[in-house]
């Protein structure tokens, strides 16, 4: 009886250990029924897909990172697309207002002195803008403005200056009276949308397009500021050259902007295309047939309280061989 009783235990214990067994394996299949998903344990994976696994959540997180670089990059790009358009329009407007108002005369000049100061007013709030808490144009110098109050500088004074190149500031620069130079202030945006692919798009507010134009701009004031014909004409003059020259410039700039966007945008579907691509990947080493798997609960289930009915018999069967 004794040896009857220390097997009937032994037996009981090896089915307790069997139905914990079940147990976890049950829970592993209700998750796996909820989820859609094998298991989030790599534990629970072969060695060979739990580094597939690893390489493909590796690869998939690099790209979500050009993709997040892609999307900032666009944002900026929106914002220059806005901006040179509204630049655009500014230096047409003035072209036209300079080139029909080239006889002087007081009330002539004083309209022309306001013109040109409300169009310096409106390209000091479009340079100082910002993305994020950033200023867009200025380089480097993310929390510098970059441009001064463009409309209250110094009267400018013929001959043109000849503009300026990195590290050396144009006078109308936020640092040109504190520092003079700034190589950061020439630095310009750039973005990596793909492996050993980095997409320089940025612009600043020194470069030499906008020099000539709020060159021009400044001339067109400093003629509205002037007290007689000849020095009028003068001024305007080489206001009215400054920005026709410009012109093609902007245009050209603003191509250059449009073509890196479409670059970026290709990049993006890309990126989209290539991540769809891991996910499924992934779905496929990770997703679970949720038919399959709730027919293994209906039969783990029944195991389970088939083990539970036995266990029982023999436990109670190990009991009285003991009284």
């Amino acid at each position: 009886m004794y040896l009857s009783s220390v097997s009937n235990i032994s037996l009981v214990k090896d089915m307790t250990s069997n139905l914990l067994g079940q147990q976890r394996t049950l829970h592993l299949l209700s998750n796996q029924l909820s989820t859609g998903v094998k298991s989030n344990n790599l534990t629970d994976y072969s060695p060979t897909e739990a580094k597939r696994l690893l390489s493909l959540s590796a690869a998939l997180s690099q790209r979500d990172a050009y993709l997040f670089s892609i999307n900032s990059a666009r944002d900026n790009m929106s914002f220059y697309e806005v901006t040179l358009t509204q630049i655009s329009k500014i230096l047409d407007l003035a072209i036209s207002f300079s080139s029909n108002n080239n006889v002087y005369s007081a009330y002539t000049a004083n309209t022309i002195a306001t013109q040109a100061t409300g169009y310096l007013d409106s390209l000091t709030a479009l340079f100082n803008q910002t993305i994020g808490g950033k200023f867009v144009y200025s380089g480097a110098r993310y929390n510098t403005a970059p441009v001064a109050n463009l409309a209250t500088l110094p009267p400018i004074t013929l001959p043109p200056d000849p503009l300026v190149t990195d590290p050396d500031l144009p006078p109308y620069d936020s640092e040109y009276t504190s520092l003079g130079v700034n190589p950061f202030a020439y630095v310009t945006r750039k973005a990596t949308i793909d492996e050993n692919y980095v997409l320089d798009y940025g612009i600043t507010s020194n470069d030499p397009v906008f020099q000539k134009i709020i060159q021009g701009l400044r001339f067109m004031q400093a003629a509205g500021n002037a007290t007689n014909e000849t020095d009028y004409r003068a001024n305007l003059d080489v206001a009215v050259s400054l920005l026709r020259s410009s012109a093609l410039e902007l245009q050209k700039l603003h191509t250059t902007v449009i073509g890196n966007d479409y670059l970026a945008n290709s990049q993006k579907t890309s990126q989209i295309n290539i991540m769809t691509n891991l996910t499924n990947q992934l779905a496929s080493i990770q997703q679970v047939d949720k038919t399959e798997v709730a027919v293994r609960i209906q039969d783990m289930t029944a195991n389970i309280q088939a083990s539970y009915s036995v266990t029982g018999s023999l436990l109670k069967l190990s009991i009285l061989n003991y009284l």
